[in-house]
């Protein structure tokens, strides 16, 4: 439609690879009118740097002006010669290193996806599973790096190790222990003892 424009040769697929690389690594998040959050490349801003305590809020365009324009706000005082930073998101070391390269030494948002599920061969497993779907428990859990264990990754670590014994007991895995000798499974299992 547009060979003019662009050269009539098509693009083969590593220009296609660069361009997406570029966009996914140099866009911003820039908030629209109307509060909608619109992913973009802005000229400059893919200078900023990525910290979760960053001194500027998320881009916004503003029309109000007499031209439009892209206005970031200080969230703080700056002093003369310091680096300016951006807050990328909420993003963990995984999303960080495939979207931009980098990683954060203890980054307050890292988080871990744990998939737990009874093993093939437990005589139990047909039960756990149900077990598990009956409490709304998937089987994706993600770890935080930071805070406490999530009270369903821990229901679901006391499913899986439940023996014979314990499906006889009256016990909600999600409000508290099971039994003295499940709990003591489900905690090695969890700092990997």
């Amino acid at each position: 439609r547009f060979p003019d424009d662009f050269g009539g040769g098509g693009f083969a697929w590593d220009d296609f690879v660069w361009a997406r690389s570029v966009f996914d690594t140099r866009s911003v998040v820039v908030t629209m009118p109307g509060g909608k959050d619109v992913t973009c490349l802005v000229p400059c801003a893919d200078m900023c740097n990525h910290d979760p305590h960053a001194q500027l809020s998320k881009p916004r365009y503003s029309a109000a002006q007499a031209r439009p324009c892209l206005e970031f706000h200080t969230l703080c005082p700056i002093k003369k010669g310091t680096q300016v930073y951006l807050n990328y998101g909420a993003l963990p070391n995984e999303q960080l290193l495939l979207y931009y390269g980098f990683t954060m030494h203890n980054n307050p948002y890292d988080s871990v996806t744990l998939e737990i599920e009874p093993p093939e061969d437990d005589s139990l497993h047909m039960v756990k599973t149900l077990m598990l779907s009956h409490c709304g428990l998937s089987s994706e859990h993600i770890l935080r790096m930071q805070g406490p264990l999530s009270p369903r990754l821990i229901a679901a670590f006391r499913i899986c190790f439940l023996s014979e014994s314990d499906l006889d007991l009256e016990c909600d895995p999600e409000a508290g222990p099971v039994s003295p000798d499940n709990e003591e499974m489900a905690v090695e299992a969890m700092v990997g003892g």
